[in-house]
């Protein structure tokens, strides 16, 4: 295991990088000044052994640790010591004779730390980290609302830590606050429904954006390997990308101090309002942000938060103001998957949902005729439509909300695809000597189909099939 810890392989690799870069076969070429390329390369490789050496001193114990902090050490002194001789015009030799002694020396202590596979904490060995959302509570304490407020939660767990949110944030003036948030299970998405929570389950596949007066996002996993790409994994990059959070909205989320680096453009791209030490086994800083362009004091405070975790606070002491002139309309909230309870909750009020789709979309001879359809497909259209898949899929259900008068929380599911047929023909003809005899011939054929799930039951309406009405062998 911690011979493929991702600390490891970084420092490794950067360092054999630079040993590479800076070993030179002839004379002339060492007595030449460090070019510009070589120069940008160095400080770029020895910048991103800088987090890793520094997540290799927190998760390493007894003589790894001593060795883990003689690596950042070194790690800094070939900084310092490279950017002396780029600036001051010094020649490849020099750089050679630094990188050589330095790189040697931090692969000679990986060998060390390897040898002692058993000294690492124990958190390296997990995938998934509990984060305490008692300390989203704590900050929501000092935070002060005048007007109504859309609250996001991404994980609710059946809603209790949004509920504790809510009660905490400070509401003088008794405005209305409305809480969002992500479930993954369906049973506790039932329950945060229950507590007037609005919920999407297993994620945020359509959302509406920038709508979100206050987020809190927990981020749970940390992969401590190097075996997948670190963001895809990642919480708060999953909850960024669907930009939720309004202009001048505040923006809470955890994320390890060594770890800052992979999270820079967030931070980068935000203002830092405060930053809270949680002193967590798993060194989590808790990040208070404002959505909006960074300032320059955000930047040098983020820069010493990476290195320097133990200067920041353990508890909020300021308040922070939250104002809005009016709440954004939350127009798409959907989680990425419908199942059959939600289906038959958008048919409580209709004897038979199976009649009632038949009775507005009229099927005549298994062709869909619709009043007003959005597109019209000829004959033709339809096979390379089909092939393609663009009809397939799940669609906003408006026929419904028309013709009951009642909105549905939910859409509908619509397939199209191929069949392959195989019947067989037969045809009675003569022989050579005259008898009746019986040809039997196969013939293949493509059937296209559009359905739609019939929601109570589990079956299948068919819209529409380019299939003959005399086969009788299609069901």
């Amino acid at each position: 295991m911690t011979f493929s810890l991702r600390a490891i392989k970084e420092l490794e690799y950067r360092a054999k990088r630079l040993h590479n870069r800076f070993s030179f076969k002839t004379e002339s070429t060492m007595k030449k000044p460090v070019n510009s390329r070589n120069a940008l390369d160095f400080e770029s490789d020895v910048e991103f052994m800088l987090p890793a050496a520094n997540e290799l001193n927190f998760i390493t114990i007894k003589d790894n640790y001593t060795y883990a902090q003689n690596i950042f050490n070194t790690v800094q002194r070939l900084l310092i010591g490279g950017n002396k001789i780029v600036l001051s015009g010094g020649t490849n030799e020099e750089m050679n004779e630094l990188v050589m002694k330095e790189t040697q020396k931090i692969l000679d202590l990986i060998l060390m730390i390897k040898d002692n596979d058993r000294q690492f904490k124990n958190i390296i060995f997990d995938e998934k980290h509990r984060f305490g959302e008692q300390w989203f509570i704590e900050i929501a304490k000092h935070i002060q609302i005048t007007n109504d407020v859309s609250v996001f939660v991404n994980e609710l767990n059946g809603g209790d830590i949004a509920l504790h949110i809510k009660k905490a944030l400070l509401n003088p003036n008794d405005k209305d606050i409305k809480l969002y948030g992500v479930d993954r299970d369906i049973d506790c998405g039932a329950d945060s429904r229950k507590k007037g929570i609005e919920t999407a389950r297993n994620g945020l596949a359509e959302v509406s954006s920038l709508w979100a007066d206050i987020s809190f996002c927990a981020n749970h996993y940390i992969n401590f390997g190097d075996e997948r790409n670190y963001y895809i994994e990642s919480e708060i990059y999953n909850f960024y990308r669907k930009k939720l959070t309004r202009q001048q909205g505040i923006f809470i989320f955890n994320y390890p101090f060594y770890r800052i680096d992979d999270v820079k453009n967030i931070l980068r791209n935000n203002e830092l309002i405060a930053a809270i030490n949680t002193n967590d086994e798993i060194g989590n800083i808790v990040f208070v942000l404002r959505y909006g362009t960074s300032k320059e004091h955000s930047k040098k405070e983020i820069q010493k938060i990476e290195y320097q975790p133990h200067r920041l606070p353990s508890h909020m002491t300021d308040a922070i103001n939250y104002y809005t002139k009016h709440i954004e309309e939350v127009k798409t909230f959907r989680g990425k998957y419908t199942d059959m309870h939600d289906i038959r909750a958008e048919f409580e009020n209709q004897e038979d949902s199976a009649e009632f789709l038949f009775d507005y979309y009229q099927p005549r001879n298994k062709l869909q005729q619709l009043d007003n359809p959005l597109i019209e497909y000829k004959p033709d259209h339809v096979p390379a439509i089909a092939t393609s898949e663009i009809i397939n899929g799940r669609y906003v259900d408006e026929v419904l909300q028309k013709k009951t008068g009642k909105e549905f929380g939910f859409d509908h599911l619509f397939s199209t695809k191929i069949v392959k047929r195989e019947t067989e023909e037969k045809e009675e003809k003569l022989d050579k000597d005259g008898n009746k005899v019986v040809e039997i011939s196969e013939k293949k054929s493509n059937v296209i189909v559009s359905i739609a799930l019939i929601a109570q039951t589990g079956e299948y309406v068919e819209l529409f099939s380019n299939e003959t009405e005399d086969d009788d062998n299609f069901n």
